[in-house]
C-alpha cells in the first residue's frame, strides 16, 4: 500500500509544466486498505480527494482549481451512486456567482464505481468522459452571493434553469463577523422557510443556537443546541433537540496538555454510550490515530460494535 500510494502522488506531481508541488494528507483506512485520501497543493488546498469504500459500498472523487487568493474557482466530482458534475465561482467585488455545468445525461450518469476506483489522480479524472462532457456543455447560472466589506455573505439567491428565483437566504452578523442570524427562505414551499438565531460568549465561541420554523401557520422551534466550555473555553459538552425532545448528547475530554483525547456520543435510542472517539498524540501533540468505537443495539437486543481508525 506505502508504494501505491507513493505512485498516486508522482503522478500528480507529473501533471502540467506549471503545477504546484501535490503532497498526501487526511488518510484514512478501514482494515488496513487505504479508504480515502486527500492531496494537497504547496498552499493546502485540496486538489484531489479519493473517497473509496469509507462511507459503505460507494467511491467519490474530488478535484478543485483555486485563484492565487486561495479560493475555488472549479470543482469537478464524480459519485458511483450518482455521477459527474462540474461547477465554476466567478468573484467579483461584491459578489461571487456559482455555475454549474450540464451535459449528455447518457454520459454524465454514469455509476460504474470500478471505472472510478482506477482513477488515482486529478490529472486522470478530468479525462473522464462523463467531465469532458459536461465541460463541452451548457453553463447555467444557479445562483449569486451579495458580500459585505468584509466579504461575509448578506444575501445569496438560488437561481432555476430558466433564470427565476427559487430560494433566497439572508445573513446578518455581530461586530466580530460572527453569523448570529440566517434566514432560509425557500420560494415555493412553506417547509423550507426558517430563521437560525445564534449566540456567542465574549471568547467568540457558539453556546447556542435555534431553529424557528413555521408549521401548520406556527412559528416554533424545531431545532436547539448548547454548547458548554470550561474555564480554558475548551468544549466540554454539545447537546442537541429536535422538536424539544432530546436528540444527542457528546461530551469532550482534554489530557494535561489540553489535546482533546476522547470523545462520547449518547442519544436516546442507544442503552448506553452511541459511541466512543480517542485520540492517540506523539511527544510533540502531533495527532497519530483516531479511533472511533460505535455502539449498537439490534431489534433482539443484541450489542454490537463497530470499530474504525484513522490516520491523519
Amino acid at each position: 500500500m506505502k508504494y501505491t500510494f507513493i505512485a498516486i502522488l508522482l503522478s500528480c506531481l507529473a501533471f502540467g509544466q506549471n503545477a504546484e508541488l501535490i503532497f498526501p494528507s487526511q488518510k484514512q483506512f478501514i482494515n488496513k486498505k487505504l479508504a480515502f485520501y486527500t492531496l494537497e497543493d504547496a498552499n493546502g488546498n485540496s486538489v484531489f480527494t479519493k473517497n473509496d469504500g469509507l462511507n459503505g459500498d460507494i467511491t467519490m472523487l474530488f478535484a478543485s482549481d483555486y485563484d492565487n487568493q486561495k479560493r475555488s474557482t472549479r470543482n469537478w466530482s464524480a459519485h458511483s451512486n450518482v455521477g459527474y458534475s462540474v461547477g465554476e465561482k466567478v468573484y467579483k467585488d461584491n459578489q461571487v456567482l456559482t455555475f454549474y455545468f450540464v451535459g449528455d445525461t447518457a454520459i454524465v450518469y454514469d455509476f460504474d464505481r470500478k471505472t472510478l476506483q482506477k482513477i488515482n489522480s486529478k490529472e486522470d479524472f478530468l479525462k473522464m468522459p462523463g467531465i469532458k462532457n459536461l465541460e463541452r456543455g451548457k453553463k447555467i447560472h444557479t445562483s449569486t452571493e451579495i458580500l459585505d466589506d468584509r466579504k461575509n455573505v448578506l444575501q445569496t439567491i438560488y437561481l432555476s434553469e430558466n433564470g427565476d428565483t427559487t430560494q433566497v437566504n439572508i445573513s446578518r452578523y455581530n461586530a466580530q463577523g460572527k453569523e448570529i442570524f440566517f434566514h432560509l427562505g425557500d420560494c415555493g414551499s412553506e417547509d423550507w422557510v426558517w430563521d437560525i438565531y445564534t449566540s456567542f460568549n465574549d471568547h467568540g465561541d457558539e453556546t447556542q443556537s435555534v431553529r424557528l420554523q413555521m408549521v401548520n401557520g406556527i412559528r416554533d422551534t424545531t431545532e436547539l443546541r448548547t454548547n458548554s466550555y470550561n474555564s480554558k473555553y475548551q468544549l466540554v459538552s454539545t447537546t442537541d433537540y429536535w422538536q424539544k425532545k432530546f436528540s444527542s448528547k457528546t461530551e469532550y475530554f482534554y489530557d494535561q496538555n489540553d489535546l482533546l483525547i476522547r470523545e462520547l456520543l449518547y442519544q436516546p435510542d442507544e442503552k448506553k454510550r452511541s459511541a466512543e472517539t480517542t485520540y492517540k498524540y506523539d511527544k510533540a501533540g502531533k495527532l497519530l490515530k483516531k479511533i472511533v468505537v460505535d455502539y449498537h443495539y439490534s431489534e433482539k437486543g443484541t450489542k454490537e460494535i463497530f470499530v474504525t481508525k484513522e490516520s491523519p
